[in-house]
Order: structure tokens, then C-alpha cells, then sequence
């Protein structure tokens, strides 16, 4: 599980869902929760959070993903791969810290992985959870 700490810079809340977005250091999440404002107390601007998302959420590609439905993108760089039969570990370093991604070995050769590739990370705005402190 992948976890970063943050605060909240905006919530647009409609019916039962609300658009939060965090920023974590240099990178703006978007995220979206089954919650609204009067609900939750905690769902305000400059509230301490933590950001969690699983290593299988993360989508890895060798081309931009500005161009896509995935509002949370950012770059960083394969630092170590545990390589097994089946599925492949990678760790990244990115802007914000190391993130984890769980990829198919068969993936990490169609995309020609390897140490120090650069690559995008990508996290659909619905597979992020937010922890409050």
C-alpha cells in the first residue's frame, strides 16, 4: 500500500460524492470520496491527510498520460524490480517519494522496462482512499 501525507486544498461536494483534491509536496491528487461536507467535518481546506493507494492501482506507462481519463499523473523513474513469473514489483522514485506499482512481468517486457527507465504513474481519481489524522 502506498501512503502519502497531505492537506486538502479544495472540496466541490454534490449529493453524497465530494471531489477532494490534496496536494502531497510538489503533486495535486484528485480524489474522489462517498462523502460531502456537512457529513464529514474532516472533508475541509488545510486538513492533515494521508493518501493511500494500492501497488495494483498504479498504471505505468512510457508515454504521458495528460491525454486520458486519469486525472492523477506524474513522472518518475523504475529503481528496483523484483522480477518474478508472474507479477513484478517496481519501486519508483518519484517528486513526491518511492512508490510501489504492481505490474505483470509480461508488461514490464512488452514496455521494455528496466532499472532507471523513466516512466508515468497513473491513479484513477476513485482507487485513492484518504486516512485522516
Amino acid at each position: 500500500m502506498n501512503s502519502l501525507k497531505g492537506k486538502i486544498t479544495e472540496v466541490i461536494s454534490e449529493g453524497i460524492a465530494s471531489l477532494v483534491h490534496v496536494n502531497c509536496s510538489s503533486i495535486s491528487f484528485s480524489i474522489v470520496v462517498l462523502d460531502n461536507k456537512e457529513t464529514n467535518q474532516k472533508l475541509k481546506v488545510d486538513y492533515p491527510v494521508c493518501i493511500l493507494f494500492k501497488n495494483t492501482e498504479v498504471i505505468i506507462s512510457t508515454t504521458s498520460l495528460e491525454v486520458s481519463s486519469i486525472e492523477n499523473s506524474f513522472q518518475g523513474k523504475i529503481i528496483d524490480i523484483d522480477n518474478g513469473k508472474i507479477m513484478c514489483n517496481l519501486i519508483i522514485a518519484t517528486a513526491i517519494g518511492n512508490i510501489k506499482a504492481l505490474i505483470t512481468s509480461q508488461q514490464l517486457n512488452v514496455l521494455n522496462l528496466s532499472l532507471d527507465t523513466n516512466v508515468y504513474l497513473g491513479i484513477k481519481s476513485n482507487e485513492i482512499m484518504i486516512a485522516y489524522d
